[in-house]
């Protein structure tokens, strides 16, 4: 499901201005438009797996300003060892100083892999803006197709769908873990239902894009 984000920050910070608006962008982070700052936002929780195309293992976490001094100004300690920002922020703060630390051994290889991806995002052959449209139309094509084979989507309406991750409707006649399992052998990996009431009804497909290089922003020459 594609939630709001822009709506539902504007009415909490309308009515609850001192709350904090938290945002899962698991699934979100890096194929839908995040306006952080412009929609205030206070904290975007994503991770490496899912638009980012890192293997997973990294949760990816924006703060604003104002949850920084929340986090900062806590009258009871975080309870979370690994998971405190109370910790890692010396770490990166030491960084930015060019004096590197930690206080815990990272997973080297994920960092790599996750600066990897965020270059070809960042520095890639198309926009942020650009990438975005680009996930709306694969999702978009997704659905249809899906919809001819006889699949229905969880979400009520196109508009309601995610772009990164589509949840549809199996036929009566194809239980989840037999599709699953049969598209596994063909090498196709797809997972299968997590809400409580539906789980054994629905399969999860994540979407992904592989942008073309544009020739007119090439700086080579060519034969």
């Amino acid at each position: 499901m594609l939630s709001d984000a822009k709506a539902i920050a504007e009415t909490v910070k309308r009515v609850s201005p001192s709350t904090l608006v938290i945002l899962d962008g698991v699934c979100s982070v890096a194929s839908e438009e995040i306006r952080m700052d412009a929609w205030g936002i206070d904290c975007v929780v994503g991770a490496s797996q899912k638009g980012i195309s890192v293997p997973p293992g990294l949760s990816i976490t924006a703060l604003s300003p104002r949850a920084l001094d929340v986090v900062k100004n806590r009258t009871q300690p975080i309870a979370a060892y690994f998971a405190s920002y109370a910790r890692w922020l010396p770490v990166m703060q030491s960084y930015e100083a060019g004096t590197p630390a930690y206080f815990a051994t990272p997973s080297v290889n994920l960092i790599y892999a996750l600066e990897a991806s965020l270059n070809s995002i960042v520095a890639g052959p198309v926009s942020l803006e650009d990438r975005f449209k680009l996930h709306r139309e694969a999702s978009a094509r997704f659905r249809t197709q899906a919809r001819e084979l006889g699949f229905e989507t969880v979400a009520v309406s196109d508009d309601a769908s995610a772009n990164g991750m589509t949840a549809l409707y199996t036929p009566e006649d194809v239980p989840p873990p037999a599709l699953i399992g049969a598209l596994a052998k063909r090498d196709i990996v797809i997972a299968g239902g997590l809400h409580k009431d539906i789980k054994t009804k629905y399969i999860r497909c994540a979407s992904s894009i592989r942008p073309r290089p544009s020739l007119s922003r090439s700086s080579g020459p060519r034969d």
